[in-house]
């Protein structure tokens, strides 16, 4: 049973999942659609002699929104928290994003994404250590660590001082059986989450499109699910009655 409200996060700013993503009509649908938070990549893009960013994540399609036109998004939805993905292992990127989510005043309710280890091939482009730089450059901003091995939360946290942690399995069988059969009752991962709560960070497990998935986390005592079927997420904590 589900007590406390689970918060719904959208992946990209996606609906549903043939939605393209990272387009500026994705996160105005995703903030129709009452979602909590909204989790956007950034990128450096090369404009003929310059460099700017971009809400792209390279290698997926590119909708040419630049970070100034998507402040301007958040700003309208004041509701709405942000993850910023760092989508390039570029500390001048980060401190750029960094320096712009501050100028705005939005350091409250946007949070840098940094992943525990690089591990390109998956997407994940960025490192904890980059993480601990920006913190250091920018002491008001705020993080999210994407957690690769939850093999202890609490550990991470004390190492990195993250206001946010997350973690999930891949869509596939072999990935969700290892999480579930090994991760979850050999490393205590409920006791994991609670422990990160009462240090005063939040956590966030997904991106999980199937209501079973969405319910077995939230059912765990996560603050947060990332989606990117909004609907069916929401089915998945309010259940009919």
């Amino acid at each position: 049973m589900i007590n406390n409200r689970v918060a719904i996060w959208s992946h990209q700013g996606k609906v549903v999942p043939l939605s393209p993503g990272n387009r500026l009509a994705d996160f105005e649908d995703a903030a129709e659609e009452c979602a909590d938070g909204i989790e956007a990549d950034v990128s450096f893009v090369r404009v003929g002699s310059l460099e700017e960013i971009f809400i792209y994540h390279p290698g997926q399609r590119f909708s040419a929104l630049r970070l100034g036109k998507f402040i301007e998004f958040l700003k309208r939805h004041p509701r709405l928290e942000c993850f910023l993905d760092i989508k390039q292992n570029d500390i001048r990127l980060a401190e750029a994003v960094a320096k712009t989510v501050i100028s705005h005043h939005l350091e409250k309710r946007v949070f840098l994404t940094f992943c525990q280890t690089r591990i390109p091939w998956l997407g994940l482009k960025t490192s904890a250590g980059m993480l601990l730089k920006i913190k250091k450059m920018e002491p008001k901003i705020r993080t999210h660590l994407l957690v690769t091995f939850p093999f202890s939360l609490p550990r991470l946290i004390r190492k990195y001082h993250p206001d946010f942690v997350s973690f999930g399995w891949l869509d596939d069988w072999l990935s969700r059986f290892f999480f579930r059969w090994m991760i979850i009752p050999f490393f205590g991962l409920p006791s994991q989450i609670r422990q990160a709560q009462e240090m005063g960070v939040r956590v966030l497990a997904g991106i999980f499109n199937r209501e079973e998935d969405v319910r077995y986390f939230a059912d765990m005592g996560v603050d947060a699910i990332m989606t990117e079927n909004i609907d069916v997420a929401f089915k998945a904590i309010n259940p009919p009655l």
